[in-house]
């Protein structure tokens, strides 16, 4: 009764944030956040969030030391004022973007950093420019670890002869947001996918104001530039370091509350199931379209067809608009939209973007869509959707965002950078409002689940030791059998001086016995694999961490082994 009524509110609560988005306002680029939050009268507590790709200036008309050359995507052949693409009144700009947006957490791609001093062996440290970012307003910084960036300045050293290291980062307003440290024992099981780089940096953040509101994990990203599958992999790592962090700060508050904590031995333990509250925003070289892998990945996607699957694996592919992607291609793409659509069951969440639209506007990839006059090809200017603000739907509303280049007519018909944005790209912003924990699950709910589980794993172990016990019973039948038959007959197993005992095979009728048992036990847990299956299909998200948190692993791993 309690499972039917919890999954009814988590059916309301599902369809509620299918019209988040629908809900959205739209607010003009560049106001101030906290002007919008106010605009908004909005109820309960609020985060705002902007992304912002820098452009580094590294990367404004490089040479590429293994051609020689300018690479064309970083040309800016369509910028006709040079002094867009100019460092010193670039910064300027970007400085007073980041620094008039008053968002509660930034998160920058493309940031370039700088040495603490001219020697090599000093460490990164954020740009002069910025500084006042965090010495003026309020801000603290998190960078990627110093290994991490000496692994891109390496590669900057090889590929473009600059000792700079290009990364992500993420700026929290400290007036409002608590930054969460990792409990030691969680910096001990560090790896490669839980440890910041500089195209992924996380930060679990707790409210400074009301202790209410979970733990929420904000993430700055610059995904792959030409590989859907590299995409997909590094949204995983992502969503893996932010459910890292989120065990670490309830590790670290459980460490801190045995500390303090003189109440009695006979105090229960309260329940640690939180739900992931994560935003990931930034750079995603991807425009989520009907079809596309990364579009698999969202709660609220519209439904795909055929054409749009071909479509996209054809974008994806870079393939001419006469070419068409081969069965293979097709099928390979088709597995990772099924990869893409299961990313997120292992942390029971749901995700869903914030309708942004069109960030980035330059000349054309595809070389059929050229602008002909006379003998002259021209490429033509085309706006795509490469910036995002992607959220757990479970804690999370989306109620206002910045508009974008549909609001600039100028940038989108010359191109970035422009006199109205000193990067490449238009940076993003997005106020949710943090719902309170107020949908928990109930300690009846919770009882009602383990019993469930635990029962029916007790019923698939007896059904187990059922096959063993009638096998067991069948092969002492025919080895009497055998032995009532054949008596002396039976070939005695021989030693020899020079070898050891010969092992004589069984008999037929013992090797059938055995494959019999073999495909009854197959057939066995394949059955009880999709009865596991079916239970947790049913269960909420809160549920299925239940299941997590009783076997120490993810709900889908105990449907797959049921132990």
């Amino acid at each position: 009764m309690h499972t039917r009524i919890f999954q009814a509110i988590s059916t309301f609560l599902s369809a509620s944030m299918n019209m988040a988005n629908s809900r959205t306002k739209t607010f003009p680029l560049g106001m101030p956040l906290p002007s919008i939050m106010d605009s908004l009268k909005r109820h309960g507590e609020c985060i705002s969030v902007i992304s912002f790709n820098l452009l580094a200036p590294l990367y404004v008309r490089p040479i590429d030391k293994r051609t020689g050359k300018v690479q064309p995507f970083a040309a800016f052949e369509w910028v006709k004022d040079d002094s867009l693409l100019e460092w010193p009144l670039r910064k300027s700009r970007l400085l007073d973007a980041l620094r008039t947006c008053r968002a509660q957490v930034i998160c920058v791609q493309e940031l370039q950093l700088e040495r603490s001093n001219s020697d090599q062996q000093a460490s990164f440290q954020i740009p002069t420019w910025l500084s006042p970012m965090v010495e003026k307003c309020g801000y603290e910084a998190i960078l990627p670890p110093s290994d991490q960036l000496e692994l891109i300045a390496e590669r900057n050293v090889r590929v473009l002869d600059a000792d700079v290291a290009v990364t992500c980062a993420v700026l929290v307003q400290s007036k409002h947001w608590n930054i969460v440290t990792e409990s030691r024992d969680h910096k001990k099981d560090d790896t490669a996918s839980t440890v910041n780089s500089n195209t992924c940096v996380s930060v679990c953040l707790e409210n400074k104001e009301n202790a209410t509101i979970d733990p929420i994990v904000v993430t700055s990203v610059h995904l792959d530039a030409t590989d859907e599958q590299k995409r997909i992999r590094q949204l995983s790592k992502c969503f893996e370091r932010a459910n890292f962090l989120l065990h670490s700060a309830i590790k670290s508050k459980e460490q801190q509350q045995q500390q303090q904590k003189h109440a009695s031995n006979n105090d229960e333990k309260k329940s640690t199931i939180v739900p992931l509250t994560a935003i990931i925003a930034g750079d995603m070289n991807a425009e989520f379209q009907r079809g596309s892998c990364m579009h698999s990945i969202l709660q609220n996607k519209r439904p795909s067809n055929d054409d749009d699957t071909q479509k996209a694996c054809a974008e994806a592919l870079r393939l001419s608009s006469l070419s068409s992607p081969t069965p293979k291609q097709l099928e390979e793409w088709k597995e990772l939209q099924i990869e893409a659509s299961q990313l997120l069951d292992d942390y029971c969440v749901s995700l869903d973007r914030v309708d942004t639209g069109a960030t980035r506007c330059a000349y054309s990839h595809d070389e059929d869509n050229k602008d002909n006059d006379d003998d002259v090809s021209v490429p033509a200017m085309e706006s795509w959707k490469l910036d995002h603000i992607l959220y757990t739907t479970s804690r999370l509303t989306p109620l206002a965002r910045w508009s974008t280049l549909e609001s600039d007519d100028e940038s989108s018909s010359i191109g970035l950078p422009s006199q109205n944005c000193p990067s490449d790209h238009l940076p993003i912003a997005a106020v949710f409002e943090l719902l309170p924990k107020n949908v928990q699950l109930d300690p009846s709910t919770k009882k009602e689940t383990l019993y469930q589980i635990v029962q029916l794993s007790i019923t698939h172990q007896k059904a187990l030791e059922n096959i063993d016990m009638i096998m067991e019973a069948k092969q002492k039948a025919i080895l009497k059998q055998l032995a009532d038959t054949k008596g002396d007959d039976i070939p005695e197993q021989t030693v020899s001086k020079k070898k050891k005992l010969k092992k004589r095979p069984p008999p037929q009728e013992i090797i059938d016995l055995i494959r019999e048992k073999r495909a009854l036990i197959k057939d066995l847990k394949h059955q009880q694999q999709c009865e596991r299956e079916q239970l947790v299909k049913n269960f909420s998200q809160l549920q299925r961490l239940v299941v997590q948190e009783h076997f120490g692993m993810s709900w889908k791993e105990w449907a797959k082994s049921g132990s």
